[in-house]
């Protein structure tokens, strides 16, 4: 019987669960193909209207334009609007400020107070994360702050519809407010209804919540490592009890699988690394279906660079697929991806040229990152790439 060796049990792996997070790809692409179709015919409508009362070709085609940049507007709006709702009814349940994101620009709180950052984190619109309140007898508020931004979606979207009706057909205002309530309809619906694609969304975190006990504690423990991480404390140095290894069982949940990734980031912060490679290991192994795919992909970017460490090349660079890679071009703006790019091309490809260029790229985005310790954690873990170059070639 031939053995099947942990790199071809980990690319089965990703294959069945990338076939599984691509019927939601899928979905999501119909939705916005959806709301282009619908968008463009309201276009069509108006433009002809306009023709029809004695505009220009010229005018037609500004409206156009302006019709377009509004689409986009509107997009962008539901995106700040749901993250608007994590915040605005997570503080009615008791959580305090930590961050808020939209697109790339970051506010946050730390000891100095309210500042604005840059961070780009790839798969994502926007992120809002708050301090939570204490448990109480196992329990705490979750279900609004989870569901907070489908609300608000969906709750913008019904009032845009309605106050469409107010105005003329054939207008911008009906068109623009049609194409907002559309848009908070199918926001809510994606990120409402229970799904899991690359990460969980907030239906799927908040029925689970609501069954699992240890998940909940486990997203107070994300929450609170967040707020530690804010206030520039590295995972190293925060409490030991936040750090506790979950059971293969419990890592079925993403949710509680989320605090094995955290405990894992530790040990490398520790630079513990021959547990930490085998806290992957034992992750990757036997979690690799049940982790969010973008979970997985990250905890490869770590498990990559410990085996280029420790000289294993050949293993590094078969994790190293066109998949993992494509995930870690769209991931540019965290420093372990920039970090991981510049030990791969010193030990891996031994281009000292591309090197230099990754790590001119690691320093420009950690010129503006939000979290001063990482930086610090990573540029360590650099410096050990460095030396292990030089006792290699001289």
């Amino acid at each position: 019987m031939n053995e099947i060796t942990p790199n071809e049990k980990t690319s089965t792996t990703q294959a069945k669960s990338q076939k599984k997070a691509n019927w939601l790809q899928w979905v999501m692409v119909l939705c916005f193909a959806g709301i282009g179709f619908l968008f463009a015919m309201l276009m069509i409508r108006i433009m002809d209207a306009a023709a029809a009362n004695g505009a220009t070709d010229g005018q037609v085609m500004l409206l156009w334009i302006g019709l377009m940049v509004s689409m986009y507007a509107v997009l962008f709006l539901h995106i700040v609007l749901h993250e608007g709702g994590h915040l605005i009814f997570g503080l009615l349940t008791g959580y305090r400020f930590v961050s808020f994101r939209v697109g790339s620009l970051m506010l946050l709180k730390n000891e100095q107070g309210y500042c604005l950052r840059w961070m780009r984190l790839g798969g994502t619109g926007g992120q809002c994360l708050l301090d939570p309140p204490e448990m109480v007898d196992g329990k705490m508020p979750n279900v609004l702050y989870n569901l907070g931004g489908c609300l608000m979606n969906l709750l913008v979207g019904v009032v845009c519809l309605m106050a469409a009706f107010l105005c003329p057909a054939n207008s911008v205002g009906r068109a623009l407010l049609l194409l907002s309530a559309i848009v908070g309809v199918i926001y809510a619906l994606i990120n409402g209804l229970p799904l899991a694609g690359e990460m969980a969304n907030d239906g799927r975190n908040a029925l689970e919540l609501n069954k699992n006990p240890e998940a909940l504690n486990a997203l107070r423990i994300q929450l609170v490592i967040n707020k530690l991480n804010s206030q520039g404390v590295r995972l190293k140095d925060m409490p030991e009890e936040y750090f506790v290894w979950p059971s293969e069982e419990s890592r079925q949940s993403s949710l509680i699988a989320a605090v094995a990734v955290l405990c894992a980031n530790r040990l490398l912060d520790e630079h513990r690394f021959d547990e930490c490679a085998a806290r992957l290991d034992e992750m990757l192994d036997g979690d690799m279906e049940k982790l969010p795919g973008m979970y997985r992909k990250l905890l490869l970017v770590d498990r990559v660079f410990l085996h280029l460490l420790n000289d294993e090349t050949e293993t590094a660079v078969t994790l190293m697929n066109r998949e993992q890679k494509q995930f870690m071009k769209t991931m540019k703006g965290q420093l372990l991806i920039h970090r991981t790019d510049y030990a791969y091309a010193l030990l891996a490809e031994k281009d000292i040229t591309m090197a230099e260029k990754q790590l001119k790229t690691f320093d420009k985005v950690a010129k503006n990152y939000p979290h001063p310790q990482e930086v610090e954690a990573e540029r360590e873990l650099i410096a050990l790439v460095q030396a292990a170059h030089h006792e290699k070639n001289g």
